[in-house]
C-alpha cells in the first residue's frame, strides 16, 4: 500500500513523533511504501531516509499546493497522528481513507492533560464546552508565553476527527474514553504499538554498588519527574537516579533537587539521542506519571532490555505492566508507595531479574514488530 503519515512535527519531541517513526520504519520493511506530512519542523536525515517522498506545510499555511502533491502521490490511505490545522484535516477527510490514532487526550480536554489545574487530580469527565472552558480558564502555555485558548475551535477540531474513517488507540483504557466523548465505538480499531529500534544487545541486569534508576520522558508537569524526586528522598538504600528528557520543568527540577539535597545522587543527562546503554545501565526504570497515561510506551522500551518498570498504576499502564509479575504499580501520586516499591525490588535481586526476564518475554510475545504488523492491517480491513 501507500501510506502517507500526517502528524504536526518533524521530529521527535514524544511519544506521538516517535510511534510515527517506528511504524513507518516497520511498515516500510514489510513492503509497504511510506510518504510523510508534517505541519512544522525539519526532517532529521536519519528519518527522511525512511520516506519515499515528505512534505512540509508552508509557513503561511495554505494547503492547496500541499494537498495536490498528496493528490499525485494517490495514498490508499492517510494515518493521521496529530494535526493542528483544522483545514488541512477536513480536506484529507474528504479527499483520502482516514485512520485518526488517537494518542493523547488533546482532543476532548481543552487542558490536554486531563487533570484539574489546581488540585491536579485527574479528570475523568467527558468533553463538555462550558465546564472544560472553566477548567482551562481558555489560557496556555506556548513556546512564545501565554496565549488565549479558542474553546470553539477546540470543539470543530474534535467534531472533525470524529468524522475520520476509522480512529486507532494502543490501550483498552483510551478506548474507553473515545466511547464516552462520543466517537463511534465500531470505528474503534486497536493497535500494538511499535517499538523504536534500540542499538546493540541488552547487557545483563546487576546491581553494583549504588541501586541504578532510570527516568525517560518529557520534563513536564505532567509526567511526574517531580514526584520520583520527592519518592526518592523517602528511600533508605544507596541509589543512583538519571533523568534522561527535556523539556519546561528542567529548571524547576533542578532546583527541587537542591532543595531537597539529591544533587550528588541524580544526573540530567539531556535528550539522549542513543538511549539504549541508559537502559543498560539502570537497575529499574520509573514511570511516575501524574497525567493518565494513555499508555506508556517507555514502559515497554526498558522491558526490551530486560528492565523491568516501578509505574504509578495509572491510565493505560496496566495494559503491559502486570504487578508483581514484570513490575511493580503504586498507588497514583502517592509518593510513599512509590518509594516503598523502589525499595522493594532494591532488596531483591533475584526479583528484580525475574521480573526483568518475565519483561523480556511480554515484549517478544505482545509487542514484536509483526504483532504491531498485524494489528495495523487488522485495523483498516474496513476503512472507507
Amino acid at each position: 500500500m501507500k501510506i502517507l503519515m500526517a502528524s504536526r512535527y518533524a521530529k521527535r519531541i514524544g511519544g506521538i513523533e516517535s510511534f510515527l517513526f517506528d511504524s513507518s520504519r516497520i511498515l516500510k520493511r514489510d513492503g509497504h511504501s511510506i510518504f510523510a506530512l508534517f505541519e512544522e519542523g525539519e526532517l532529521a536525515q536519519t528519518e527522511a531516509s525512511i520516506f519515499e517522498k515528505h512534505l512540509t506545510l508552508p509557513q503561511d499555511g495554505a494547503t492547496g499546493n500541499v494537498l495536490d502533491q498528496i493528490a499525485s502521490i494517490s495514498p490508499d490511505m492517510v494515518m493521521i497522528h496529530k494535526i493542528c490545522d483544522i483545514r488541512l484535516l477536513r480536506e484529507l477527510n474528504r479527499r483520502f481513507k482516514t485512520l485518526a490514532v488517537v494518542h493523547d487526550h488533546d482532543y476532548y480536554c481543552i487542558r490536554r492533560h486531563k487533570y484539574f489545574p489546581v488540585n491536579r487530580k485527574n479528570c475523568t469527565r467527558p468533553f463538555s464546552l462550558p465546564f472544560c472552558s472553566l477548567c482551562s480558564t481558555l489560557l496556555e502555555r506556548s513556546a512564545s508565553g501565554v496565549k488565549m485558548i479558542n474553546p470553539f475551535a477546540r470543539m470543530a477540531m474534535l467534531s472533525e476527527i470524529r468524522r475520520c474513517g476509522k480512529y486507532a488507540v494502543i490501550s483498552e483504557y483510551m478506548r474507553e474514553n473515545l466511547i464516552s466523548n462520543s466517537f463511534d465505538s465500531n470505528k474503534i480499531a486497536k493497535l500494538k504499538p511499535p517499538l523504536r529500534a534500540l542499538s546493540g544487545e541488552q547487557t545483563e541486569n546487576k546491581r553494583c554498588g549504588a541501586f541504578r534508576i532510570l527516568f525517560v520522558g518529557q520534563l513536564i508537569r505532567g509526567k511526574g519527574a517531580d514526584l520520583l524526586l520527592h519518592a526518592a528522598k523517602l528511600l533508605k538504600i544507596d541509589f543512583e537516579l538519571r533523568i534522561a528528557g527535556t523539556g519546561n520543568d528542567e529548571s524547576f527540577l533542578k532546583e527541587l533537587c537542591s532543595e531537597l539535597k539529591l544533587s550528588s545522587q541524580v544526573s540530567f543527562m539531556g535528550r539522549a539521542t542513543d538511549i539504549a546503554p541508559l537502559y543498560d545501565w539502570a537497575n529499574i526504570s520509573v514511570l511516575p506519571s501524574r497525567w493518565q497515561e494513555p499508555f506508556g510506551l517507555v514502559g515497554i522500551e526498558s522491558m526490551s532490555r530486560g528492565r523491568p518498570v516501578v509505574a504509578f498504576d495509572i491510565g493505560g499502564v496496566r495494559e503491559w505492566l502486570r504487578d508483581s509479575w514484570n513490575g511493580l504499580l503504586a498507588k497514583p501520586g502517592d509518593v510513599a508507595d512509590l518509594a516503598a516499591k523502589i525499595e522493594e525490588l532494591a532488596g531483591s535481586e533475584d526479583m528484580m531479574r525475574t521480573f526483568g526476564a518475565n519483561g523480556l518475554d511480554t515484549v517478544r510475545l505482545d509487542y514484536s514488530d509483526q504483532a504491531f504488523v498485524s494489528s495495523f492491517l487488522n485495523s483498516i480491513e474496513d476503512l472507507k
